[in-house]
């Protein structure tokens, strides 16, 4: 009998070793999701140059898009993003901002002449759901500005800025119906002073039904009606302070839920603009027709590979003449990322991205 209680503490522990085992991970709330990154990425390098020749000769820095910057991520090994590092187009660094998680950004650096500028801080409470504070200072550690954040049962109540000098120049209150919808939001002129006030009904799936903004003296400055189909948004109306409508929006959906066609009203220009998109069975976007006031104006087609990433946008204008057709070329590693993208841009190879990747073992 002596060896039985033994015996039952060790298989206690086993058991407790086990209540304790880490779950598996669900990498649809991953950053690396976010990213469409596959396998466990633990950094991402990705730089972007201009091509010299039909060889793929590399040229300088540049990219694409024309405000792009070389970029580097880091992740932690639940996925979730850590680091970003931007550099200019010298190879010095431009911006740097630290996470814990991209949801919950810790810190940003912004650079200047390759020196720390800005710095940015912000501060969260102990469940890393709200942000509770945020302050911005110069490269001598003065404040430029800074904002706090009050929440009670875990909804934001109040938010405060302060100026270089630590006083307050504005405020907003928020007040809450019985779901957790926001009903009124109050901006105040300083502290004491309300300047805007807008006020928001729901519905009974507490989607947002109306907005009103008003003045000081209480007058309608402008004001939004929304109306569903189930949880899809189907119209909007705006109409200023005279009850005229200015603007609206209607919209229909395929049974996936994807817009199909929005159109558009806009009465201060007197246009009415028609969208319609189509989808591939993956849900990418592959079509884009734009009319204004019953004229084609624009339209954009799309193709993707297996992975759902592009690889041709061609734009045709309004004489269906063919104005801009680029193809994108890509080269994946074994785990399915794409470590190059040669962008070739009416017929002419004119980029090249690259990515090194490393991972977790």
């Amino acid at each position: 009998m002596k060896y039985i209680y033994p015996f039952a503490a060790i298989v206690l522990l086993l058991t407790a070793c086990n209540d304790k085992e880490v779950k598996p991970l669900d990498r649809t709330t991953t950053d690396w999701a976010f990213y469409k990154l596959e396998g466990n990425v633990k950094s991402i390098s990705i730089k972007s140059n201009e091509v010299m020749n039909s060889s793929l000769e590399l040229g300088k820095t540049k990219h694409e898009n024309s405000t792009g910057h070389n970029t580097e991520l880091q992740f932690n090994e639940e996925g979730m993003l850590i680091l970003e590092k931007k550099s200019n187009n010298k190879g010095g660094p431009y911006e740097q901002i630290t996470y814990n998680g991209k949801e919950q950004k810790l810190q940003q650096i912004q650079y200047v002449n390759n020196a720390p500028g800005i710095k940015t801080e912000f501060s969260w409470d102990e469940t890393g759901q709200h942000n509770t504070a945020i302050n911005r200072k110069n490269p001598d550690n003065s404040q430029i500005d800074r904002k706090t954040m009050k929440y009670e049962k875990g909804k934001l109540v109040e938010k405060i800025t302060y100026n270089l000098q630590d006083n307050p120049i504005d405020r907003v209150v928020y007040v809450y119906d019985k779901n957790g919808n926001i009903t009124d939001e109050n901006l105040y002129l300083g502290t004491e002073f309300v300047q805007i006030k807008n006020v928001y009904t729901y519905n009974d799936k507490n989607k947002k039904e109306s907005e009103i903004r008003y003045d000081k003296d209480s007058n309608i400055i402008y004001s939004t009606k929304y109306e569903y189909d189930g949880d899809n948004l189907i119209a909007k109306e705006l109409t200023n302070g005279n009850g005229e409508t200015e603007y609206s929006e209607k919209m229909s959906y395929n049974t996936k839920g994807d817009l199909e066609m929005k159109v558009t009203v806009d009465n201060f220009d007197s246009t009415e603009t028609v969208e319609r998109y189509q989808y591939d069975n993956n849900g990418n976007k592959t079509s884009r027709h734009i009319e204004k006031n019953n004229q084609l104006y624009m339209k954009i087609n799309y193709t993707y590979d297996e992975k759902s990433n592009l690889t041709n946008l061609t734009v045709i204008d309004s004489s269906q003449v063919p104005v801009d057709n680029r193809t994108y070329t890509y080269t994946y590693d074994e785990k399915g990322n794409w470590t190059e993208k040669v962008i070739t841009i009416n017929d002419e190879k004119k980029y090249i991205e690259k990515r090194s990747i490393t991972y977790y073992n």
